[in-house]
């Protein structure tokens, strides 16, 4: 399978997580706006984030989405 892509404009990269991201990523699942569109539970904590995160990355190695 191809590497995931890298795409940039001005105001945005989109590129798969990194373990650096763990903080980041962690605080928008945990904020009621973002948590209600990614239909997160009411509080996710760092483990169910890590978690997450390595799922968003898995879809892309197994299935390239």
């Amino acid at each position: 399978m191809a590497a995931c892509p890298l795409s940039k404009t001005k105001r945005r990269i989109l590129r798969l997580f990194r373990d650096d991201d763990l903080t980041a990523y962690s605080t928008i699942v945990n904020t009621p706006k973002p948590r209600g569109s990614l239909r997160t539970p009411d509080e996710e904590r760092r483990p169910e984030a890590l978690a997450a995160m390595a799922w968003w990355h898995g879809q892309w190695e197994l299935r390239g989405t």
